[in-house]
Protein backbone atom coordinates (compact mmCIF):
# COMPACT_ATOMS: atom_id res chain seq x y z
CA UNK A 1 0.00 0.00 0.00
CA UNK A 2 2.90 2.09 0.62
CA UNK A 3 3.51 1.78 -3.13
CA UNK A 4 0.09 3.38 -3.68
CA UNK A 5 0.15 5.87 -1.30
CA UNK A 6 2.05 8.66 -3.87
CA UNK A 7 0.14 7.46 -7.11
CA UNK A 8 -2.73 9.36 -6.35
CA UNK A 9 -4.37 8.15 -9.80
CA UNK A 10 -3.20 4.97 -9.41
CA UNK A 11 -0.95 1.93 -10.60
CA UNK A 12 -1.12 -0.31 -13.12
CA UNK A 13 -0.75 -3.91 -11.91
CA UNK A 14 2.60 -4.27 -13.94
CA UNK A 15 4.23 -1.14 -12.33
CA UNK A 16 2.95 -2.15 -9.20
CA UNK A 17 4.93 -5.88 -9.71
CA UNK A 18 7.71 -4.13 -10.86
CA UNK A 19 8.01 -1.92 -8.04
CA UNK A 20 8.10 -4.47 -5.66
CA UNK A 21 10.02 -7.24 -7.82
CA UNK A 22 7.19 -9.83 -7.84
CA UNK A 23 5.09 -11.44 -10.16
CA UNK A 24 1.86 -9.28 -11.44
CA UNK A 25 0.10 -12.60 -10.68
CA UNK A 26 1.11 -12.43 -7.13
CA UNK A 27 -0.08 -8.94 -7.18
CA UNK A 28 -2.85 -9.98 -8.34
CA UNK A 29 -3.60 -12.25 -5.54
CA UNK A 30 -2.48 -9.17 -2.81
CA UNK A 31 -4.62 -6.63 -4.82
CA UNK A 32 -7.68 -9.34 -3.99
CA UNK A 33 -7.15 -9.36 -0.72
CA UNK A 34 -6.82 -5.72 -0.25
CA UNK A 35 -9.79 -5.19 -2.15
CA UNK A 36 -11.69 -7.78 -0.20
CA UNK A 37 -10.62 -5.64 3.15
CA UNK A 38 -11.92 -2.00 1.30
CA UNK A 39 -8.55 -0.88 1.28
CA UNK A 40 -8.15 -0.74 -2.97
CA UNK A 41 -9.84 -0.79 -6.03
CA UNK A 42 -9.38 -1.95 -9.03
CA UNK A 43 -10.27 -0.08 -12.73
CA UNK A 44 -9.62 -0.51 -16.47
CA UNK A 45 -7.69 1.33 -17.44
CA UNK A 46 -9.54 4.38 -20.04
CA UNK A 47 -7.36 3.94 -22.75
CA UNK A 48 -6.95 0.34 -22.78
CA UNK A 49 -9.28 -1.47 -20.70
CA UNK A 50 -6.99 -5.03 -20.70
CA UNK A 51 -4.70 -2.98 -18.29
CA UNK A 52 -6.07 -3.14 -14.48
CA UNK A 53 -5.49 0.48 -12.38
CA UNK A 54 -4.83 -0.04 -8.42
CA UNK A 55 -5.42 2.65 -6.08
CA UNK A 56 -6.23 3.08 -2.90
CA UNK A 57 -9.54 3.57 -1.18
CA UNK A 58 -10.52 6.18 0.86
CA UNK A 59 -9.96 3.82 4.03
CA UNK A 60 -6.98 2.21 2.40
CA UNK A 61 -5.22 6.15 2.05
CA UNK A 62 -6.25 6.92 5.84
CA UNK A 63 -4.42 3.36 6.88
CA UNK A 64 -0.97 4.11 4.39
CA UNK A 65 -0.53 7.57 5.56
CA UNK A 66 -0.97 6.27 9.30
CA UNK A 67 1.78 3.75 8.02
CA UNK A 68 3.74 5.99 6.98
CA UNK A 69 3.98 8.41 9.67
CA UNK A 70 4.45 5.24 11.92
CA UNK A 71 7.56 4.46 9.36
CA UNK A 72 9.10 7.86 9.30
CA UNK A 73 8.76 7.93 13.28
CA UNK A 74 10.85 4.92 13.72
CA UNK A 75 13.37 5.94 11.31
CA UNK A 76 13.97 9.14 12.70
CA UNK A 77 14.24 7.68 15.90
CA UNK A 78 16.76 4.72 14.45
CA UNK A 79 18.97 8.00 13.04
CA UNK A 80 18.57 10.27 16.27
CA UNK A 81 22.06 9.11 17.08
CA UNK A 82 23.53 10.45 14.03
CA UNK A 83 24.86 14.19 13.63
CA UNK A 84 23.48 17.02 10.94
CA UNK A 85 26.36 16.28 8.96
CA UNK A 86 25.74 12.66 9.08
CA UNK A 87 22.29 12.15 8.19
CA UNK A 88 22.98 14.77 5.25
CA UNK A 89 25.51 12.50 4.50
CA UNK A 90 23.17 9.07 4.83
CA UNK A 91 20.38 10.80 3.02
CA UNK A 92 22.26 11.99 0.06
CA UNK A 93 23.87 8.33 0.00
CA UNK A 94 20.44 6.69 0.46
CA UNK A 95 18.81 8.96 -2.54
CA UNK A 96 21.16 7.81 -4.74
CA UNK A 97 20.96 3.84 -3.69
CA UNK A 98 17.30 4.50 -4.51
CA UNK A 99 17.65 6.06 -7.97
CA UNK A 100 20.09 3.25 -9.06
CA UNK A 101 16.87 0.92 -8.04
CA UNK A 102 14.32 2.92 -9.80
CA UNK A 103 16.37 3.05 -12.93
CA UNK A 104 16.13 -0.79 -12.81
CA UNK A 105 19.51 -1.94 -11.98
CA UNK A 106 19.70 -4.18 -9.37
Amino acid sequence: MKELFPAHSGLRVGELAARLAVMPSNISQIVKGLSAAGLVEQHPMEKDRRIQIVSLTARGRHVAASEVSRNRKEVEAYFACLTGDEKRVMSSLLRKIAAFRQAGIR
